[in-house]
């Protein structure tokens, strides 16, 4: 593009600058190019990438897996494929289904568009039940089902989150009314009448522990973990769970920290069921409130009832 200056540009008043920009709006060269630069930056910008179908080469229903759950035989749950399926998954073909059920229902898996991902729910299923229920290494259930170990690592975090978001107050909640008086019965009928609950704290070992956490995390156990006060049925039902705690720190400590616990401990819930119990001479004495299943790592008090050898007095638990 060339500039042509003309004589009468040039004004006594008007500097270089000023004439630079006179001569360059008299050109029409010039004019057409801000002329396409203001229609290319009119047009808006899209973030957004293209995603394809992710594709696998792999027919999932040909896997040793997909052999299995195509087998009519491992829905029978005493047969020796329905043996074989609740060894290696932990739980019962029915509830296999009905998880993943819900999984479709409720979107765990957080499928945007149908047929976005070729990988079946059946699969994603087995691969998080393999992983809790066995504990084993991403690299090995790559192996059994042909996944990817990035994509294992994705299914699991998303199934663990969505699933705790979805159902944890269905399947953990603290007994009250009807449910209460059934958890309340399995242990009256076993000679512990006033027992709401067994209690203990369970150490998740943590691998990757931050180095500022090492000594807080590193307790009884030998290495860094969290700990999970968790108290339950005699039906194994999960009644409640407190949050993580350091594994440094005792039974006694994490107890006060957690809610329900620190409630039965102080007779603020469930302080008017009353119970039946006898004393050394076998008379009937009604008592008030629950107490705790617990170990000898807990407070000696009455709510928290430890195991004790040949005593039967209140006296002493203190």
């Amino acid at each position: 593009m060339d500039l042509f200056f003309d004589d009468n540009l040039l004004d006594s008043d008007d500097n270089l600058l000023d004439v630079i920009i006179k001569a360059l709006m008299n050109n029409e060269d010039f004019l057409k190019l801000i002329e396409t630069v203001s229609l290319k930056s009119s047009v808006p910008k899209s973030n957004k990438r293209k995603r394809g179908k992710v594709r696998f080469s792999t027919d999932f229903t040909k896997t040793n897996w997909g052999k299995l759950i195509a087998d009519p035989q491992t829905a029978i749950p005493y047969s020796k494929k329905g043996k074989i399926f609740r060894r290696r998954f932990r739980v019962p073909y029915a509830v296999f289904v009905w998880l993943c059920s819900q999984c479709e229902e409720k979107n765990i898996f957080e499928i945007k568009r149908e047929r976005s991902v070729e990988i079946p729910i059946f699969i994603k299923v087995l691969v998080c039940l393999r992983l809790l229920g066995r504990g084993e290494c991403m690299d090995s259930i790559s192996e059994f089902c042909e996944v990817s170990e990035e994509h294992i690592r994705h299914i699991f975090q998303t199934f663990i989150f969505n699933f705790r978001r979805h159902f944890e107050h269905e399947f953990i909640k603290i007994p009250e009314g009807e449910y209460l008086k059934e958890v309340m019965s399995d242990y009256c009928k076993l000679g512990l009448p006033g027992s709401v609950g067994s209690c203990d704290v369970t150490h998740i070992i943590l691998d990757k522990c931050p180095s500022e956490f090492l000594n807080l995390c590193n307790g009884k156990e030998g290495k860094p973990s969290l700990a999970f006060q968790v108290v339950v049925s005699h039906r194994k039902q999960i009644l409640s769970i407190s949050k993580g705690e350091y594994g440094a720190y005792n039974d006694k400590t994490i107890a006060r920290m957690d809610r329900f616990v620190s409630d039965v401990m102080m007779g603020r819930v469930m302080k008017d069921i009353e119970s039946v119990i006898y004393d050394t001479n076998g008379d009937r004495n009604v008592v008030r409130g629950v107490h705790l299943i617990t170990d000898n790592g807990y407070h000696k008090i009455p709510e928290m009832i430890c195991p004790m050898l040949f005593r039967s007095s209140m006296r002493d638990v203190f």
